[in-house]
């Protein structure tokens, strides 16, 4: 009998695989599906459904019933326009025109556009046969709708990159119109349906504001660069010459030059909309103007105040368009208005509290702003058509408005992140003994234990996980687990689970999530075109209901003023604003920070280029204590900047005379220490992460020898290889220093005679204090794009070998060689034996490296972050699938043993025998079956449990989850089954006393026989 329970227990015991129970899918990850700050919309008049374009370059379609997304697809190239082409969607991006099919959004043809600086201006024929037309400064394309198919092509002469192009596509001819930026003069060209290209001048009374030229069926429109008049022509009714009213005469309001002034001109079939506001933010005037019925410009209707206007759309009613104005503070009106007479076709009121979006509290519509307005039509039985508009808010969120009410909202402002930050929510009560006021909103499950509860809850986990359970039961477990659960609740837990996690989005949104459900806590709105780019730490109290302060930094440049901003985390209210000189790059300093009674304050130095002179820096905070740390150490402060005209690397240090100019001023100019300019391009580059925590600097092996891991902060690496965009600089292959070891030079050229190069990558790992070249390894047949790694002493690289056809891996263990003799009394009385290593010793670095296969391709690298650094690390591999896949570190170690049987010492050092092939385990991926749209960054928190740490993949989407590389070894599962454990206990019970009773029963029969 125990010889065969014993086969049965090692088949129970040898069973080892990550996965999940059905039942807990979905408890501590979410996910978020986004498509973008909508630039485009298209309402379908015979189906629910909304074509929408992006900033994201993403094309999709929302159903119109609840605002769920029906298809997308993420374009490569930069979307510029979206329009409807019958059932046809068509994206034109930088070099390619797409259409894909309405309703379930397959491609039905590309074809390929010349590119351009600026965008290529499309028009599109309805009708029986639809086609589109295409134009640039080089050419004009004239595409079958229908197949894809050129019909015609053209190259359009003496125009020239800088003039701006438009295309007007109608039943009888095709035409673009072409204007130089401060001409008196337009050029038009008109191409007959025979093929045959006409060019004209046309004469204009007055220079052109360039962003205001429009075409349409009505011909050609703009404003004059005075903003005076309003200027158009027409082939038929303009005489031969662009006709200019001033706006005065046409009792058009005339928009302010002043500087934010937004003017935009729509076609329609019989003339013209003016719209006109001061800033984006802000209402204006609309003005619907008639240019068909005499050579001079009549004007229909000024519907008064108007937040935004939408492009004409065809209905029972004629061509029409909707005007949105917020007439009072409580209330949005909407009037649709006929093109061709200027009447009221149909009004709508939607009240604010209606229009709230979801997540925001209520009348919080009344203090924001319309951005953009699309309409639609639809059919009713034996009614007129009805409408209803599509609204985009300043603050990106996205409405459906029809029949007074809000249907649906989306937050598409989250599908533009460009940085993002994990904060600390607040503990249980502040000193008032009352949570937040911002979260306190957060709703909260009740915490009164109920025993009846809990046992019905643990009996229905364990009917799921046997799969014995009902539909009823499944959805009741959920219901339940829903209520008990803590994971939302607004402040902070032991574990460290419960945190903030800020968003700070492309058109300058900062949001703040709950990363328990993904729920908004909070929306701050800055200006979208004063948009900070960066998030980063600014202040912690010591205090734990004290809130913490965090930066948004903009960079100017030329686009307009820097700035820093600091926020609460917890309320969204602006603390601080400090205006900054421009800058390029933001050092943070890691081995400074001011500390006080109450708070730890970060502190950052910006970095300052111009050509000719050396850099200048900055520091952020400004303080007589920062100014007298930086006195005190700026000799061991460098820093490194990168030149990609030149193709080269710069170094920078510090003098005496900045320690005094930033004393005196708060500015000092860098001085450079070191120059490295290879010949080949620099392909990638990778640091470590300043907020890595090692926990260890040595590695100890199995003989009991120690390795001494190589830590140098001031360590990069590089990786160079050919490339065909390669600057020819006169000094490739030189490297120059004013201080430190000269660094060495490349040549790549290893082509023998009569045979072609093979490709080949250089690795590099350089010394950023000195400029030293601490070591160089060639892959030959190795070729881009790579992905970096740099984490603790390990780098790793992954590229594409041209000889296998396969993705390849390199990993390379950097470790100290510098003798030592390590011992207790060497400890205990050599003051030296624990002096930290400098840049300038000049330390030996022994690099271990191995090669591998790859069955991932990669977008990019990351790892995980405990808060120790003692659990095994996990490499997180952002896969070009918009995947999310994990892999153990300890398949790259370069000491992985060539044989399949290891020696005792290798087994204590959990080392795996090498195989070439990494492996690939489909259970692997943290995002399971979820695809993060447009994946392309992985921000990793650690919790306060050391197995533990927190992950958020974000692109379009956003994915949620927890991490445990070395599994959970400090505490249960959040959702642990008590019941299930209480099953076992009693099943092993039952089957001991049952094995105690037969094998009494067979020993007895055993002395019998």
């Amino acid at each position: 009998m125990r010889g065969t329970l014993l086969p049965v227990l090692f088949l129970l015991l040898s069973c080892d695989s990550n996965a999940l129970f059905e039942d807990q899918s979905g408890s501590f990850d979410w996910y978020q599906q986004h498509v973008g700050p909508v630039r485009g919309a298209h309402l379908s008049s015979t189906k629910p459904r909304v074509i929408v374009g992006t900033i994201s370059n993403v094309l999709g379609s929302l159903n119109l019933r609840d605002g769920s997304i029906s298809w997308r697809k993420l374009l490569q190239e930069k979307l510029l326009h979206v329009v409807m082409a019958d059932d046809l969607v068509l994206g034109v991006s930088d070099g390619k025109i797409r259409a894909f099919d309405q309703n379930l959004g397959g491609l039905k043809w590309e074809a390929d556009v010349p590119r351009a600086s600026s965008k290529p201006s499309i028009s599109v024929r309805h009708g029986e046969f639809p086609s589109i037309a295409v134009a640039t400064w080089q050419a004009i394309q004239v595409i079958d709708g229908q197949t894809g198919e050129f019909i015609t092509t053209k190259s359009l002469e003496g125009l020239n990159e800088g003039d701006h192009v438009l295309a007007s596509n109608t039943e009888t001819q095709n035409a673009v119109y072409s204007y130089s930026p401060g001409s008196s003069e337009l050029k038009v060209m008109t191409l007959s349906s025979s093929g045959l290209l006409e060019q004209k001048l046309v004469a204009s009374p007055s220079p052109l504001d360039v962003s205001t030229l429009t075409a349409g069926p009505a011909g050609f429109a703009a404003i004059s660069s005075d903003l005076s008049s309003f200027c158009s022509f027409n082939e038929e009714s303009s005489g031969g010459s662009v006709v200019c009213t001033p706006l005065d005469t046409l009792s058009v309001p005339i928009p302010s030059p002043a500087t934010g002034t937004v003017i935009r001109l729509l076609g329609t079939s019989f003339g013209w909309i003016l719209h006109s506001k001061q800033d984006a933010a802000s209402s204006g005037s609309v003005s619907l103007v008639s240019t068909a019925a005499s050579l001079s410009p009549v004007l229909l209707k000024t519907p008064g105040s108007a937040a935004a206007v939408s492009a004409p759309v065809i209905s029972s009613e004629g061509e029409v368009v909707v005007v949105a104005s917020s007439e009072s503070p409580g209330s949005i009106k909407f009037q649709v208005i006929s093109t061709a007479t200027g009447e009221e076709v149909f009004v709508d009121t939607v009240t604010a509290e209606s229009a709230a979006p979801s997540g925001k509290t209520k009348g919080s519509s009344a203090s924001k702003s319309i951005q953009e307005v699309f309409l639609g039509s639809y059919k009713r039985k034996g009614q007129p058509d009805g409408f209803r508009s599509v609204v985009v808010w300043e603050d990106e969120s996205v409405s459906l408005l029809q029949q007074g009410r809000m249907v649906w909202t989306r937050e598409e402002a989250l599908g533009a992140v460009v940085s993002t930050m994990f904060v600390e929510l607040p503990a249980s009560t502040n000193k008032a003994g009352q949570t937040s006021s911002v979260l306190a909103a957060t709703p909260a499950p009740a915490q009164t234990f109920d025993i009846k509860r809990f046992i019905k809850m643990q009996t229905l986990s364990v009917k799921v996980q046997f799969k014995i359970n009902t539909p009823e039961e499944g959805v009741e477990l959920k219901q339940m687990r829903a209520q008990a659960s803590d994971r939302a609740l607004p402040y902070r837990d032991l574990s460290g689970f419960r945190k903030l996690i800020l968003l700070l989005s492309q058109t300058g949104s900062l949001t703040a999530l709950h990363n328990g459900d993904g729920h908004v806590v909070w929306s701050k709105q800055y200006k979208a075109s004063q948009a900070p780019q960066q998030l980063l730490p600014w202040r912690t109290f010591h205090d734990l209901t004290h809130a913490p302060q965090v930066l948004a930094l903009r960079q100017g440049g030329e686009s307009g003023e820097s700035y820093a901003s600091v926020v609460d985390a917890h309320s969204s209210v602006e603390v601080d604003r400090m205006i900054l000189s421009n800058f390029e790059k933001v050092l943070p300093v890691h081995t400074m920070e001011q500390h006080d009674q109450h708070s730890d304050q970060e502190v950052y130095i910006l970095v300052t280029t111009s050509p000719g002179s050396m850099p200048t820096v900055r520091l952020l905070p400004d303080t007589p204590k920062t100014r007298t740390w930086f006195s005190d150490n700026y000799h061991s402060l460098y820093f490194w900047l990168q030149d990609s005209s030149s193709n080269s690397l710069s170094g920078f240090g510090f003098d005496l005379k900045a320690a005094e100019s930033i004393e005196a001023t708060g500015a000092a100019a860098a001085s450079q220490l070191w120059r490295f300019a290879p010949p080949q391009s620099i392909l990638g580059m990778a640091t470590r992460d300043h907020k890595e925590v090692v926990q260890t600097s040595v590695k100890v092996l199995g003989d009991r020898s120690i390795k001494y891991k190589y830590l140098n902060p001031n360590t990069l690496l590089l990786v160079l290889g050919d490339s065909p965009y390669a600057p020819a600089a006169s000094n490739a292959g030189s490297s120059t220093q004013k201080k430190g070891t000269a660094a060495a030079a490349y040549d790549n050229s290893r082509s023998m005679a009569g045979h072609v190069p093979l490709p080949e990558l250089i690795f590099i790992i350089l010394d950023t204090a000195t400029g030293r070249v601490m070591h160089s390894q060639a892959q030959v047949g190795a070729s881009g794009p790579v992905r970096l790694l740099f984490s603790e002493n390990v780098a790793i690289v992954e590229f594409w070998d041209s000889i296998a056809k396969r993705m390849g891996v390199i990993s390379m263990d950097l470790f100290d060689a510098t003798p030592r003799e390590f011992s207790v009394l060497n400890y205990l009385f050599n003051p030296n034996s624990t002096q930290p290593v400098s840049s300038f010793d000049g330390a030996p670095l022994e690099v271990l490296s191995m090669p591998f296969w790859s069955h991932v391709p990669s977008a990019f690298l990351s790892v995980t972050r405990t808060r120790e650094g003692i659990t095994s690390r996990q490499l997180l591999v952002g896969s070009v699938t918009d995947q999310v896949f994990t892999m153990d570190m300890r398949f790259l170690d370069p000491r992985r043993p060539r044989h399949q049987k290891l020696t005792p010492q290798e087994q204590e050092e959990r080392l795996i025998p090498y195989a070439e092939n990494l492996p690939f385990n489909p259970l692997g991926y943290a995002t399971y079956d979820k695809q993060v749209l447009g994946l392309s960054h992985i921000e990793v928190e650690p919790s306060r449990l050391e197995s533990t740490c927190l992950m958020l993949a974000r692109g379009v989407d956003l994915f949620y989850t927890r991490l445990a590389p070395a599994r959970k070894y400090d505490s249960l599962e959040d959702d642990f089954s008590y019941g299930l454990l209480i099953v076992a206990i009693l099943a092993l019970l039952t089957g001991s006393l049952a094995m105690h009773f037969i094998t009494k029963k067979s020993m007895l029969s055993q002395k019998w026989a």
